[in-house]
């Protein structure tokens, strides 16, 4: 998520950049919290809501495509990350759902 911010640093829309900048935050910190519960299942719930925050920011994305706050390399970098994360918190999903059964 470190992308984002380097994105969005000095971006001149000063709102939008803080809101996707949280955004990215809140991945992390969901990821975080989550982990340190010690609890699959809590684990799991904070999984979920880190990936929703990932889906927020392609959200973001098409925002700034669409306003021009990104040049088109920054926004494909950006949507990288964010895929590569949802694609780990998926896998992450599936082992806590295989570790259930």
């Amino acid at each position: 998520m470190k992308e984002v911010y380097f994105q969005f640093q000095g971006n001149e829309n000063e709102q939008f950049s803080t809101i996707i900048k949280r955004t990215a935050l809140a991945v992390l910190c969901n990821i975080a919290e989550g982990y340190s519960s010690g609890s699959p299942i809590v684990f799991q719930s904070f999984l979920f809501e880190a990936e929703g925050c990932c889906h927020e920011i392609r959200n973001f994305l098409d925002k700034a495509r669409t306003r021009k706050y990104l040049s088109e390399e920054g926004i494909e970098k950006v949507g990288r990350t964010c895929g590569a994360m949802m694609a780990g918190i998926r896998q992450t999903l599936q082992r806590i759902d295989e570790c259930k059964q």
